[in-house]
């Protein structure tokens, strides 16, 4: 007769003893949990598996024959589609969400940071266009977009004063890998960032890519939990 006993230990803590007797002769099965016998079979002298409950958990008890010799196993079932699975994966997108919305947060809180310390550390090329600007200039936000010449792809960004737009050539160009600001950032179409111009002639003006719109923040913090996800 052959003897096998397993421990299976409930969400909630709680022990149960699984056992079963089998006769490898006659094939006589019996299954039990605890001081409840839950299966009695017979002649069982090929492959078989028996699915049964323990408390919520949907368990199954493997019987696999290779030549004269008889295998037992036993395993919860937590693939099947049951109200506990279904619980568990829940509580799974849940910590998950979690984790990226902490994530996110970090990342929001380092860019904040990185950008405060590159405006901090912003100098214009022309001191007396930085004066002016700081002293009487206006601020708004500028779109990035993409504009075909020949077969290269240009960066440039727009933004409007009164009604009439600007469009401002960059020095990026589309490449095959992504344009990095200095902020460490990759420049996406669509991204904003404050420009401060004069109000008389708006095409005197700085553009400040380490100050990105609200929008653009929330796209970077979009982006980074993408990344996250893409990576489990």
């Amino acid at each position: 007769m052959n003897r096998f006993n397993w421990t299976y230990i409930a969400d909630n803590g709680t022990r149960h003893h699984v056992g079963l007797m089998h006769g490898p002769r006659s094939g006589h099965l019996l299954v039990y949990y605890n001081s409840k016998i839950i299966i009695i079979d017979f002649q069982i002298l090929e492959n078989k598996t028996y699915s049964f409950f323990i408390e919520d958990e949907l368990c199954e008890l493997s019987i696999e024959r290779k030549k004269n010799q008889f295998y037992y196993g036993f395993t919860p079932n937590i693939k099947a589609d049951t109200p506990l699975n279904r619980s568990r994966k829940k509580k799974k997108r849940k910590e998950l969400y979690q984790s990226l919305a902490v994530l996110g947060s970090f990342m929001i809180i380092v860019l904040i940071a990185s950008f405060a310390i590159y405006s901090f550390n912003r100098d214009f090329s022309n001191p007396s266009l930085k004066s002016q600007l700081l002293s009487m200039g206006k601020e708004t936000h500028a779109r990035i977009l993409m504009a075909e010449e020949g077969n290269e792809k240009k960066v440039q960004y727009f933004f409007v004063v009164e009604g009439k737009p600007y469009t401002v050539e960059t020095p990026f160009t589309e490449g095959e890998t992504p344009i990095l600001l200095d902020t460490g950032m990759p420049l996406h179409v669509g991204d904003e960032f404050t420009v401060r111009y004069l109000p008389g002639n708006p095409l005197l003006h700085n553009i400040a890519y380490d100050q990105p719109s609200k929008g653009t923040l929330e796209a970077y913090r979009e982006r980074a939990i993408q990344t996250f996800r893409k990576s489990y």
